[in-house]
Protein backbone atom coordinates (compact mmCIF):
# COMPACT_ATOMS: atom_id res chain seq x y z
CA UNK A 1 0.00 0.00 0.00
CA UNK A 2 1.38 3.09 -0.53
CA UNK A 3 2.07 5.69 1.72
CA UNK A 4 -0.75 7.70 3.42
CA UNK A 5 -1.08 11.44 3.97
CA UNK A 6 -3.47 12.86 6.77
CA UNK A 7 -4.74 15.67 8.35
CA UNK A 8 -6.58 16.01 11.17
CA UNK A 9 -8.97 18.85 11.00
CA UNK A 10 -11.51 20.70 12.37
CA UNK A 11 -12.70 24.17 10.65
CA UNK A 12 -9.78 26.08 8.83
CA UNK A 13 -9.41 28.96 10.37
CA UNK A 14 -5.68 30.53 8.83
CA UNK A 15 -4.17 28.65 6.26
CA UNK A 16 -1.26 28.98 7.75
CA UNK A 17 -2.17 26.16 10.24
CA UNK A 18 -2.97 23.70 8.02
CA UNK A 19 1.02 22.79 7.55
CA UNK A 20 2.50 24.89 10.49
CA UNK A 21 3.68 23.85 13.85
CA UNK A 22 1.10 25.83 15.45
CA UNK A 23 -1.15 23.57 18.26
CA UNK A 24 -4.77 23.05 16.35
CA UNK A 25 -7.31 23.06 19.47
CA UNK A 26 -10.42 20.72 19.99
CA UNK A 27 -10.35 18.78 16.49
CA UNK A 28 -13.76 17.44 14.91
CA UNK A 29 -12.39 15.87 11.70
CA UNK A 30 -9.70 14.09 10.11
CA UNK A 31 -9.06 14.87 6.21
CA UNK A 32 -6.22 12.39 4.57
CA UNK A 33 -5.60 10.87 1.13
CA UNK A 34 -5.89 7.49 0.03
CA UNK A 35 -4.26 6.58 -3.29
CA UNK A 36 -5.79 2.89 -3.18
CA UNK A 37 -9.09 3.62 -1.06
CA UNK A 38 -10.66 0.59 -3.19
CA UNK A 39 -8.48 -1.72 -1.47
CA UNK A 40 -8.78 -0.83 1.56
CA UNK A 41 -10.60 -2.21 4.51
CA UNK A 42 -10.55 0.10 7.65
CA UNK A 43 -7.79 2.52 8.68
CA UNK A 44 -6.14 2.66 11.93
CA UNK A 45 -5.62 5.57 13.83
CA UNK A 46 -2.86 6.36 16.95
CA UNK A 47 -2.39 9.12 18.86
CA UNK A 48 1.01 9.62 20.59
CA UNK A 49 1.97 12.16 22.88
CA UNK A 50 4.36 15.43 21.21
CA UNK A 51 7.79 14.26 20.98
CA UNK A 52 6.99 10.44 21.92
CA UNK A 53 6.75 7.41 19.20
CA UNK A 54 4.58 4.97 21.66
CA UNK A 55 0.83 5.38 20.52
CA UNK A 56 -1.39 6.04 24.29
CA UNK A 57 -4.80 5.70 22.16
CA UNK A 58 -5.42 3.50 19.02
CA UNK A 59 -8.74 3.29 17.20
CA UNK A 60 -10.00 1.62 14.03
CA UNK A 61 -11.90 3.70 11.56
CA UNK A 62 -14.57 1.84 9.51
CA UNK A 63 -14.83 2.27 5.88
CA UNK A 64 -17.74 3.38 5.89
CA UNK A 65 -17.22 5.75 8.15
CA UNK A 66 -15.27 7.53 5.23
CA UNK A 67 -16.42 10.65 3.10
CA UNK A 68 -14.98 12.23 0.02
CA UNK A 69 -13.99 16.18 0.49
CA UNK A 70 -14.20 16.67 -3.06
CA UNK A 71 -10.56 18.47 -3.06
CA UNK A 72 -7.40 17.60 -1.47
CA UNK A 73 -6.90 15.85 0.99
CA UNK A 74 -9.63 13.45 -1.02
CA UNK A 75 -11.35 11.99 1.96
CA UNK A 76 -12.85 12.50 5.75
CA UNK A 77 -14.56 11.01 8.81
CA UNK A 78 -15.37 12.37 12.29
CA UNK A 79 -12.77 11.89 14.85
CA UNK A 80 -16.09 10.79 17.18
CA UNK A 81 -16.19 8.05 14.44
CA UNK A 82 -13.16 6.07 16.01
CA UNK A 83 -13.98 2.96 17.32
CA UNK A 84 -13.38 2.20 20.31
CA UNK A 85 -13.45 6.50 21.39
CA UNK A 86 -10.66 8.58 21.57
CA UNK A 87 -10.74 9.19 25.54
CA UNK A 88 -7.57 12.20 25.69
CA UNK A 89 -7.02 13.64 28.56
CA UNK A 90 -6.85 17.67 28.57
CA UNK A 91 -3.75 19.63 29.04
CA UNK A 92 -1.81 17.69 26.84
CA UNK A 93 0.09 18.30 23.20
CA UNK A 94 -0.79 15.27 20.69
CA UNK A 95 0.39 13.68 17.27
CA UNK A 96 -1.69 11.69 15.07
CA UNK A 97 -0.74 8.83 12.37
CA UNK A 98 -2.53 6.95 10.28
CA UNK A 99 -2.68 3.29 8.95
CA UNK A 100 -4.49 1.75 5.74
CA UNK A 101 -5.46 -1.59 6.59
CA UNK A 102 -6.82 -4.89 4.40
CA UNK A 103 -6.40 -8.22 3.51
CA UNK A 104 -2.79 -8.05 2.41
CA UNK A 105 -2.04 -6.42 5.85
CA UNK A 106 -1.23 -2.78 7.15
CA UNK A 107 0.77 0.22 5.08
CA UNK A 108 3.81 1.71 6.57
CA UNK A 109 2.44 4.98 8.92
CA UNK A 110 1.71 8.41 7.81
CA UNK A 111 3.89 11.22 8.68
CA UNK A 112 3.35 12.43 12.39
CA UNK A 113 0.62 15.33 12.29
CA UNK A 114 1.11 18.73 13.46
CA UNK A 115 0.63 19.05 17.15
CA UNK A 116 -3.34 19.26 18.54
CA UNK A 117 -4.82 19.43 21.90
CA UNK A 118 -7.95 18.87 23.42
CA UNK A 119 -9.16 21.92 26.55
CA UNK A 120 -11.67 21.75 29.03
CA UNK A 121 -13.72 24.59 27.47
CA UNK A 122 -14.77 24.53 24.00
CA UNK A 123 -12.28 26.28 21.65
CA UNK A 124 -12.50 28.13 18.08
CA UNK A 125 -11.64 24.80 15.50
CA UNK A 126 -8.91 24.70 13.85
CA UNK A 127 -7.17 21.89 11.40
CA UNK A 128 -4.42 19.53 12.57
CA UNK A 129 -2.48 18.26 9.21
CA UNK A 130 -0.25 15.19 9.14
CA UNK A 131 1.83 14.78 5.86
Amino acid sequence: MKKLVLSVVLQLLFCASLFGQTVIYNPLRCQFDQPDFATVDNWRFEVSLQGASTPIATGTVAKTDVTTTGTTPAYEFLLARVSPPLALPTGQTYIARIFAVNAGGTSAASEPSNPFAYLAAPATPRVVSIR
